[in-house]
């Protein structure tokens, strides 16, 4: 084989390589995407949530902040918020468990260790409330809010 006939077959294969590459890397992409766009999607329906509830329509923005949650389950911002929203709403139970999952999720949301420590008082998770007003305390010593439902927790 001369070096006419290997120049000629290297050429041949270079186009095969290249929309290999292509694929390969619009594969990655479609792969890649949601991933992308995701928290961009549920920081849309966190701030269509946040819309209804200044409107008053809490029944409207629960639901929303659900999407969001699922959409970006790695963020507590939108659990804590499902959490306030739902003990506004007076379920008790289900924030204390939204409460619990943002903390999970990993927030350093002072006032959610304080609500949390507030719900576990009322439905008689006395460790559970110590714990939670504890790590309140250790997020934001200087809160008076945190000083006294430690006070107040720890007394009883």
């Amino acid at each position: 084989m001369g070096p006419e006939n290997r120049v000629q077959r290297l050429s041949i294969h270079r186009p095969w390589r290249a929309a290999a590459a292509i694929a390969a890397a619009g594969g990655a992409l479609v792969l890649l995407m949601p991933a992308v766009v995701r928290p961009y999607q549920a920081e849309a329906q966190f701030s269509a949530a946040l819309r209804a509830e200044l409107r008053g329509d809490l029944a409207a923005a629960l639901p929303l902040l659900e999407d969001a949650q699922r959409l970006a389950p790695e963020n507590p911002v939108y659990a804590v918020e499902a959490a306030n929203l739902m003990l506004r709403t007076g379920r008790i139970d289900q924030a204390r468990k939204a409460f619990k999952s943002a903390i999970e999720r990993g927030s350093e949301d002072a006032a959610a260790y304080r609500s949390l420590a507030v719900i576990d008082q009322l439905t008689g998770h006395r460790a559970e409330a110590i714990w939670a007003a504890k790590k309140g305390f250790q997020l934001d010593r200087f809160s008076r809010a945190s000083q006294e439902l430690l006070s107040q927790t720890t007394a009883q």
